[in-house]
């Protein structure tokens, strides 16, 4: 794979550690009882995870009538759940997350998740990665029907990064991780965490982040020996971007 000039990261299973496979599946079983929806079967559930657009059209054949109050719903359990969480040092930054020092003094870093604006800003503002990053976009919440697997997001951020997609690099754990950068036309390299189960295959597996290094060109390729600059990336969740 030839060198690439921005990486944008997946946040959740990709730089930060998540408790369980289920924790996602848990959060939304538990929205869908706080909503008086009667829970699907988990083989049915699963599937609103790579939805996309169609998340409305999923939930409505479940009883949702409000798409956009089941995802305040579901949001506001996941902030109240992590910030436990990360207070008990249960959720935390994958110890292969220190090569990002010295990946973004090389190439513009970027993160894109499809979790919500305030969750996204909860964790990396607790772990400090935003000095890391000069874009983040939330897609949850206002932008549910931007999520991943659509490249809306992943075209938003690499044109902020001022890449274009084919020049760039995608890292995840997901198919919808997979999905969004070959739609976008990016390479996509997958971390392979204990959880990854992927059934679309990506254009590269890497053992842990750190072999990220070996893509950065020669000439870039550098120890670190100074202090990373505190940026303040710009975090996009909704209309009114704001500095994180």
């Amino acid at each position: 794979m030839k060198s690439v000039k921005a990486i944008i990261f997946d946040l959740d299973g990709t730089l930060v550690k998540i408790p369980s496979t289920n924790f996602f599946d848990d959060l939304l079983v538990r929205a869908l009882e706080k909503v008086g929806i009667p829970v699907p079967p988990a083989s049915e559930r699963v599937k609103l995870w790579i939805s996309g657009q169609r998340h409305e059209e999923l939930l409505k054949s479940w009883g949702v009538g409000d798409s956009y109050v089941f995802w305040k719903v579901f949001d506001e359990l996941d902030y109240e759940t992590r910030k436990n969480m990360i207070e008990l040092g249960v959720i935390h930054p994958y110890e292969d997350v220190s090569c990002l020092e010295e990946l973004s003094l090389n190439v513009p870093l970027g993160i894109v998740t499809n979790t919500s604006p305030r969750v996204t800003f909860l964790e990396v503002e607790s772990f400090n990665l935003q000095r890391f990053f000069s874009v983040v976009v939330a897609l949850g919440t206002e932008r549910q029907s931007e999520a991943k697997p659509e490249a809306t997001g992943v075209l938003e951020a690499f044109k902020a990064l001022g890449c274009h997609p084919s020049e760039g690099l995608i890292v995840g754990d997901s198919d919808a991780d997979v999905i969004a950068g070959k739609k976008a036309g990016s390479k996509v390299v997958v971390v392979k965490r204990p959880h990854v189960k992927l059934k679309n295959k990506p254009h590269m597996y890497v053992e842990t982040l750190h072999e990220l290094r070996q893509l950065l060109p020669d000439k870039q390729y550098m120890n670190i020996n100074g202090k990373i600059p505190n940026k303040k990336p710009t975090l996009r969740g909704n209309e009114n971007s704001e500095q994180v």
